[in-house]
């Protein structure tokens, strides 16, 4: 607890019942060691603590930084740290984080209450089983994207949307490009009669979505899963699961001239809109849908089976009919 000082601790192993290393201020270094006692393992309210190599699981953090590092350019989250605190760490390591060095946060099996801010070429990857890992908000936006940045495997959730509408991924504005979010569950525990919005793009990004899934109890408000809105963006849908049995929420909704969203191998179901274009076009292929609203822009179904009839269907007069067809 002392300002300046800092305490190294190499190949120690603790199995007691008690708090094993409790940091207020200071550095404490961590290597080669295991705490596996019934104890609180590392309980850090100020200072600094860094660990590699080493067995422990029971972390308590109200405040300072904890950091686990990995092999070279990557980093390790466990259900007590903070993944703010590792992402601002890569920012500021050596060598910085480029497309030549690019660093990767493991996050292990946890709830992590936090708001996020991606950095470029500083990738999240939960580890574990589905659902494993989730990062929430009880009445807040999570997660602002970064170019150059994947998401893979985790679950992003607003647990109590109150008042205005909240979004679990977004681009705040800005013209992020090379983003790809894969596995990810787009989640809120609590319906409510706000439009809040899963993926949220205002800035004109170019995002890839594979195998992410948004399956939303209806709430009583005009939520999205996908949204893009005052900036032409480029998304790309393919392998997802969307569905919300909400009849005045929609599922893609392309909002701006230039955009282009495309959908492949993907399922929309549930009593929502699934397709919703004011501006911009929806390409679809080979994906499951039924309800469309179109009141600009284009839908078209480029499914190959659709392309070799002999009506060759590619405009939106036909595509009403087509989607409500058993």
């Amino acid at each position: 607890d002392q300002t300046w000082s800092t305490v190294e601790i190499d190949s120690c192993i603790s199995v007691g019942a008690y708090e094993d290393i409790h940091c207020t201020d200071g550095s404490v270094w961590l290597e080669n060691s295991t705490l596996r006692g019934s104890g609180t393992h590392l309980y850090v309210d100020g200072g600094d603590v860094i660990f590699t190599n080493t067995c422990l699981n029971n972390i308590i953090q109200t405040a300072g930084t904890i950091l686990c590092k990995g092999v070279p350019q990557e980093y390790h989250v466990y259900a007590g740290m903070r993944i703010q605190d590792a992402i601002t760490a890569a920012i500021t390591a050596t060598p910085n984080p480029a497309d030549t060095a690019p660093y990767t946060i493991l996050i292990h099996p946890g709830i992590y209450d936090e708001a996020i801010t991606c950095a470029s070429w500083v990738n999240l990857r939960g580890i574990g089983p589905k659902g494993s890992v989730v990062i929430r908000q009880v009445n807040a936006d999570v997660l602002q994207l970064n170019s150059n940045v994947e998401l893979q495997n985790m679950t992003v959730l607003i647990t109590t949307p109150a008042a205005g509408a909240k979004s679990l991924i977004k681009d705040a504005g800005n013209a992020y490009t090379g983003v790809r979010l894969s596995d990810i569950v787009l989640a809120y525990t609590t319906p409510a009669a706000i439009a809040n919005v899963g993926i949220l793009l205002t800035g004109g990004s170019t995002v890839i979505l594979e195998r992410c899934s948004a399956i939303w109890v209806a709430g009583t408000a005009a939520e999205v899963v996908l949204s893009v809105t005052t900036a032409a963006s480029t998304v790309t849908v393919d392998g997802c699961n969307f569905s919300n049995n909400n009849s005045v929420a929609s599922l893609i909704n392309s909002a701006f001239a230039g955009t282009v969203i495309t959908v492949v191998d993907s399922r929309l179901h549930g009593a929502a809109s699934h397709l919703v274009a004011s501006a911009g076009i929806i390409r679809v292929a080979n994906s499951q849908y039924r309800s469309i609203a179109r009141t600009g822009g284009n839908i078209v179904d480029e499914s190959p089976q659709l392309q070799d009839a002999p009506w060759k269907v590619h405009r939106w007069d036909w595509m009403t009919a087509l989607a409500n067809m058993d």
